[in-house]
C-alpha cells in the first residue's frame, strides 16, 4: 500500500511539473478496418450501439463482398491523404457498374483479348480429367507455365464460351477519372468501378458549374488533378 501511495504522490507532482503522461492519446479504439484508396482511407469503427458490430477477420464473411452487407453496423469515416478527416459535406457517391475497362484497348480489341485468352488457357490449363501418365505430370508440376486446374474440359469451354459473348466493356462516361490533357480537353485517365461494390464513394473538393467537379488529391499522382462528373454524383447518405 505504501509503494502505491509513493506512485501516486510522484504522479502528482509530475503533473504539477507539466511532464504527466497524456493518456488520451488517440489509439482509434474500436478500430475493425481500413480500406486504402487513390483518393481516401475508409476506416471502420465498431458501433457500441449495435450488438453485432464486432472485430472483423474470424470469417470469410469479413471480406469483401460479404464483408460490404455488415456496413450498417459500423461507424465508418474517411480521411484525406494527409490524415485529416473529410467533412460529410464533401463525400458523394458514384455508382459502380461492376464493369471492366482497358485504356489501352478498344471495346473491339478488348473482346478479341477475351477470345485469345480463352485460347491460351485451352494450352495451358491442366485439366482434371487429362489423361496422362506419370511422367508428363511429373514434366506438368515442374513446368511454371501450365497451370493445375479442378475443372474438366469440357466444363471449362462451356464456361468460358459463356463469358465471352458478355460484353463487359464500360464506355459510361460517368464511370470514369478524367484529367486533362495539354490542351484543357477532358480525357479519361482510370475506371472508377469496382466488381464487389454497387456504389464508389468520391470526395469532392470542388464543382465548378460547368458539369465537372475536381477530386481531392491522389496519393499516387498528388501533382495530377482528377475529375469527374457532375451528372455522375450521388447524394451520400450514412445509414
Amino acid at each position: 500500500m505504501a509503494l502505491i501511495f509513493k506512485a501516486l504522490w510522484i504522479c502528482l507532482i509530475l503533473q504539477f511539473a507539466g511532464c504527466a503522461i497524456d493518456l488520451s492519446i488517440d489509439t482509434e479504439w474500436g478500430l475493425v478496418k481500413t480500406n486504402e484508396t487513390g483518393f481516401y482511407t475508409e476506416k471502420w469503427y465498431r458501433n457500441p450501439d449495435i450488438k453485432e458490430s464486432k472485430m472483423l477477420g474470424s470469417s470469410t464473411s469479413d471480406y469483401g463482398a460479404a464483408a460490404e452487407k455488415k456496413r450498417h453496423q459500423y461507424i465508418i469515416k474517411y480521411f484525406d491523404n494527409e490524415g485529416k478527416e473529410i467533412p460529410q459535406k464533401d463525400l458523394r457517391k458514384i455508382k459502380s457498374s461492376r464493369k471492366f475497362w482497358r485504356s489501352y484497348l478498344t471495346r473491339e480489341q478488348y473482346m478479341e483479348s477475351k477470345k485469345r485468352n480463352f485460347e491460351r488457357n485451352l494450352k495451358n490449363f491442366v485439366f482434371s480429367d487429362d489423361n496422362m501418365t506419370e511422367e508428363e505430370l511429373k514434366n506438368i508440376r515442374s513446368d511454371f507455365s501450365r497451370t493445375r486446374v479442378s475443372w474438366t474440359r469440357a466444363e471449362y469451354i462451356k464456361n468460358a464460351q459463356k463469358s465471352i459473348k458478355v460484353d463487359d466493356w464500360e464506355d459510361d462516361p460517368n464511370q470514369f477519372y478524367y484529367i486533362k490533357d495539354k490542351d484543357g480537353e477532358f480525357i479519361k485517365k482510370s475506371h472508377i468501378s469496382v466488381a464487389h461494390l454497387s456504389y464508389i464513394v468520391v470526395p469532392i473538393k470542388q464543382c465548378f458549374g460547368n458539369g465537372w467537379c475536381e477530386v481531392y488529391p491522389s496519393r499516387r499522382e498528388h501533382q495530377t488533378t482528377f475529375y469527374v462528373k457532375e451528372s455522375a454524383l450521388l447524394d451520400f447518405e450514412v445509414k
